[in-house]
């Protein structure tokens, strides 16, 4: 069992059922199965590879969500390796190029971030606390890079729709993340370049509180030509 008694009272039991004041999100499961062809090496029986909560609220804000259509998710990824590559998310680009909001709630990860054209690669490392936008136009993976399970929240347009063509197409990200370090991917050109920053926080409170306390400020999300330069 998981406890996040600083980040809205979340329970995570063990059979991943995230709780919240008593009531039950049962999580969406990816498989390992639908993430063969973007794993560097794809072999062994299926898995659970990570868990996928959609709209986790505190019962007095769910209003306040579905009026600025904005959804708060949790996904927890579990500490593994597939032949040498750190566990990650599938990967998906926003219809609509929606820029995204995550935070760190517990572990250390990886987000690659790529632009749509290929040519830019941001690889930001983040740990407990720290916030990390993603970009408008730019599609993203999540990688578990520490020892124990990673859990992020995160803020996003509802209507949204996640587009993974690219990255099934591709097999993958830009690069991989391994044990050996980061490989790149093949089918991609070699003509990109890669920026690394470190993880920081970009607000006062969590996303969820900062939120709830002043959601104008989020507007970008479903606006994104006023996503504000200081957050990149």
């Amino acid at each position: 069992m998981i406890r996040l008694d600083e980040y809205l009272g979340i329970v995570i039991d063990d059979e991943y059922n995230l709780i919240v004041e008593g009531e039950v999100v049962k999580p969406r499961v990816r498989k390992k199965r639908e993430m063969v062809a973007v794993l560097w090496k794809a072999d062994g029986p299926d898995e659970d590879m990570y868990y996928m909560y959609r709209e986790v609220f505190l019962k007095r804000h769910r209003s306040l969500f579905e009026e600025h259509r904005i959804r708060h998710d949790v996904t927890l990824i579990p500490s593994k390796k597939v032949n040498g590559e750190f566990n990650k998310t599938l990967g998906h680009y926003h219809t609509g190029d929606y820029p995204e909001i995550y935070e760190v709630l517990r572990g250390e990860a990886l987000f690659l971030m790529q632009s749509r054209d290929y040519k830019r690669l941001i690889i930001v490392e983040a740990r407990k606390g720290d916030q990390v936008l993603i970009p408008p136009s730019y599609g993203h993976v999540t990688v578990n890079i520490g020892e124990g399970p990673l859990i992020t929240s995160n803020l996003v347009f509802w209507d949204f729709e996640s587009d993974y063509g690219p990255f099934l197409e591709k097999r993958g990200a830009l690069v991989y993340v391994t044990e050996q370090g980061l490989v790149r991917n093949e089918n991609y050109g070699s003509d990109f370049e890669i920026i690394k920053r470190s993880g920081r926080r970009l607000f006062s409170s969590n996303i969820y509180e900062e939120f709830v306390k002043e959601p104008g400020k989020f507007v970008f999300l479903r606006e994104p030509e006023k996503t504000p330069s200081s957050l990149t």
